[in-house]
């Protein structure tokens, strides 16, 4: 019952937004882009964090958007302000983000951190087709939503995902690329995070997920991007 509801939210969401259907569909469309990686991981919970964030109604001007590196960031304590919105949602993917622009930014002028990729890299995506997939939703962002958008690297993961990790580091160099030609602005967190070209196991407990002095080093890395607390 709990996967017929989480199906249902998601129908009505695409039926609400078609332009973000719209959006959607053109990922799909890139060529690599198995059917597994076009949903996020636990679609229920997706759903129901989605229509959670929708219920809220207002979203504040700053918007932390990705998967569980960000929802499981206590950014309003790292940053010390009061003015963020969380809107990651743990297992979440490129084509889910993008369902849920609409009920997850606000319209005036904000300002986004991304950190996502790293679950439809996991999932087989090619890193051409995460990078498609970002180009989507910086149009959306930067002429739809006005947005100022800070685009973080993918986080790497630890040493014994060699293979993954060459996948995002490829993956994080067209996103640079990406970045610089669309006007977002790009946070590399290789140096804060992966120094010796993986995850460094003090900043992780799993060698994929940020511990607290992972979210730190994170935190002061982007610190000097944000605007002042409103």
């Amino acid at each position: 019952m709990l996967l017929v509801a989480a199906l249902v939210v998601l129908g009505l969401g695409l039926m609400e937004y078609p332009a973000m259907h719209s959006l959607v569909s053109r990922v799909r469309d890139k060529p690599g882009f198995a059917e597994a990686n076009e949903e996020p991981v636990d679609l229920a919970r997706y759903a129901e964090k989605s229509a959670n964030y929708t219920a809220m109604g207002h979203t504040k001007n700053l918007v932390f958007l990705g998967d569980s590196r960000i929802e499981w960031g206590d950014w309003a304590e790292l940053l010390g302000r009061s003015d963020i919105s969380n809107r990651g949602i743990a297992g979440d993917t490129l084509p889910g983000i993008l369902r849920r622009m609409r009920s997850s930014v606000p319209d005036d002028e904000p300002v986004c951190v991304i950190q996502a990729g790293v679950n439809d890299l996991d999932k087989g995506a090619h890193a051409s087709v995460v990078v498609a997939g970002y180009r989507e939703l910086a149009q959306y962002l930067l002429k739809e939503k006005k947005a100022r958008v800070i685009l973080t690297s993918i986080i790497l993961v630890n040493q014994e995902r060699t293979r993954l990790n060459q996948v995002i580091m490829e993956c994080n160099r067209e996103l640079s690329q990406l970045a610089a030609s669309t006007g977002m602005e790009w946070l590399d967190l290789g140096p804060s995070l992966s120094p010796r070209g993986c995850l460094a196991p003090e900043y992780s407990e799993d060698g994929v997920h940020l511990n607290a002095v992972g979210y730190t080093q994170f935190s002061r890395a982007l610190a000097p991007l944000l605007p002042a607390s409103r």
